[in-house]
């Protein structure tokens, strides 16, 4: 019998946690930097086809599901440069994971959620931070993330 894999890609904007967040499911320490695979600080300007190509991590390996995660550049500013090592990701990726924490930046997110959803994978789209944020702020935020979804798919 042949192994199954599964390979997650994940996006999220600059201070998203999503480092955090992927480092958490490995079970490493986030306040030990050297302990985590994903890092914490990497800006997009650390990215490159070598990263991209090899960042993929192992989460889960269960008998015949081996379930593999690739982390993407953070969404920022200067996206423009590194949406096709992001689309690369995306290109192995059979699910995606989307983490957000604020609405304020949520112009930056308009060019990647297009790509995503043209890409035709599954999305899921997490509100990461949320013990932190009031419950006003999560409606904000989850009322952006729509409003943005039905201007790009009626794009």
């Amino acid at each position: 019998m042949k192994n199954l894999s599964i390979n997650i890609a994940v996006f999220g904007e600059v201070n998203s946690g999503k480092g955090s967040l992927l480092n958490t499911l490995f079970g490493c320490n986030n306040d030990d930097p050297s302990t985590c695979f994903f890092k914490l600080d990497d800006r997009p300007s650390n990215w490159s086809d070598e990263a991209e190509l090899s960042n993929g991590k192992v989460w889960s390996n269960h008998g015949d599901l081996i379930v593999k995660i690739y982390d993407t550049p953070s969404i920022a500013g200067d996206i423009e440069n590194y949406l096709d090592i992001s689309m690369k990701i995306t290109g192995k990726a059979d699910i995606i994971l989307y983490i957000v924490h604020e609405s304020a930046k949520s112009k930056l997110q308009v060019p990647y959620m297009k790509k995503i959803l043209d890409s035709k994978k599954p999305l899921i789209v997490v509100i990461n931070k949320i013990d932190v944020l009031k419950s006003g702020q999560i409606a904000a935020i989850r009322e952006d993330l729509l409003r943005n979804l039905t201007y790009v798919l009626n794009k």
